[in-house]
């Protein structure tokens, strides 16, 4: 198994941050040392391990609580709206048609308000066009949120193989 570098021995979590005035007055220099990372966090969000319940704090980005989870027992799937819409609205430029048979899977998060998000090709395809029209085909549709064991919409992963035939 492999250990990240740097774990302290014991979690404690951080201290809040300052409101955005303080932060601009007191320039980054508080405690003597400029940011770890040299300034550019490059999307990693600065939090401690677990964070506090009930999610981020408003213009933070995502949390932890906000990722998408797999469907457990008792939880409800997202669902098309109307039956096989991908499927159906799956348009692939004429010159890749040739190129395209069998199945390719893809995962996509749908969220507690039924909008896709976080779109992954799962495998490969000869071609990046083919994942941006199967893409679009997802977003054109409309999707019923799922929900989690309790009934409350939930943000969840969904894996769809969508299958190809050649001619």
């Amino acid at each position: 198994m492999i250990q990240p570098k740097g774990i302290p021995p014991k979690l404690e979590r951080p201290p809040a941050s300052p409101a955005p005035e303080e932060a601009a007055a007191a320039d980054g220099a508080e405690d003597g040392r400029e940011a770890e990372d040299g300034g550019g966090s490059e999307g990693v969000e600065e939090r401690g391990i677990g964070g506090a319940a009930g999610g981020a704090s408003p213009g933070s980005g995502i949390g932890v609580e906000d990722a998408p989870a797999y469907p457990g027992a008792g939880w409800k799937r997202p669902e098309q709206a109307q039956r096989d819409c991908v499927q159906n609205s799956v348009r692939i430029p004429s010159g890749l048609r040739g190129f395209v048979s069998g199945p390719i899977t893809v995962k996509f998060a749908i969220g507690a308000d039924g909008a896709p998000s976080a779109f992954q090709l799962i495998g490969s395809v000869p071609d990046a066009r083919i994942g941006g029209a199967i893409w679009q085909a997802i977003q054109s549709c409309r999707w019923i949120a799922g929900a989690d064991a309790e009934g409350r919409p939930a943000r969840l992963w969904v894996i769809m193989p969508i299958r190809f035939q050649a001619g």
